[in-house]
């Protein structure tokens, strides 16, 4: 089983949940138990291969329409599932993404650790996960209100970056502060005033991106 990626082309549809596994039993479980608790508000696709995902989500970057999820098994042919996710951050950076992995499977402790700690993903997932009420449907649906609150227009955006447009650290701290599910602004590209980022409490001499509190609470 496998979603038509030219469903997904539409503007206007709602935001994607996507799953990749290689293993049919796995997928059409995915699948199956996706659409039956988050049909209502996301369109679940399903892809049996990295490729065939990587085409659906640039064809959903391209016409603009939101991913609010991916989940990726680990061993997929000829890319892993973490690799996938990190190619997904590239075109679709709100994203939350899931890794699943096999229990038992030690051989994945250290891409878990590694994606932790590095912030590739989210959430890792033990497959088979018994009933979804237990495992999966909490962690998605924790994960997916986060997706909101981050993406909605109407947030409130608590922190500022303030430093040069584009600029690689300016990229990380925002990164950083998606991370930890706090709301930030867009950067203002205008330099600090004289004398640093005060509220970002920047070291004297050290130049670079800072973070300013919109609330005026630092």
């Amino acid at each position: 089983m496998q979603t038509d990626t030219a469903d997904l082309a539409g503007t206007t549809g709602r935001p994607v949940l996507m799953a990749v596994d290689n293993d049919p039993e796995t997928l059409g479980r995915l699948d199956r138990e996706l659409r039956r608790r988050y049909d209502r508000d996301y369109e679940v696709a399903a892809f049996d291969a990295p490729a065939p995902a990587l085409a659906a989500l640039t064809r959903l970057h391209e016409s603009g329409r939101a991913l609010a999820m991916l989940i990726a098994y680990q061993w997929l042919p000829g890319l892993t599932g973490l690799e996938l996710l990190c190619r997904a951050h590239d075109l679709h950076p709100a994203a939350k993404r899931v890794l699943v992995v096999s229990y038992g499977d030690r051989s994945t402790n250290e891409p878990v650790l590694q994606g932790m700690a590095l912030g590739r993903l989210d959430y890792f997932l033990g497959k088979p996960w018994g009933p979804p009420e237990q495992r999966l449907y909490p962690a998605i649906t924790d994960l997916l209100g986060e997706w909101s609150l981050a993406t909605s227009p109407s947030r409130l955006e608590l922190v500022q970056i303030v430093g040069p447009e584009g600029s690689p650290r300016g990229h990380a701290v925002r990164d950083l502060m998606e991370r930890h599910a706090i709301p930030t602004a867009s950067t203002v590209p205008a330099p600090p005033p004289a004398g640093g980022c005060s509220r970002a409490r920047a070291s004297p001499g050290k130049s670079g991106p800072c973070c300013s509190s919109t609330t005026g609470a630092c």
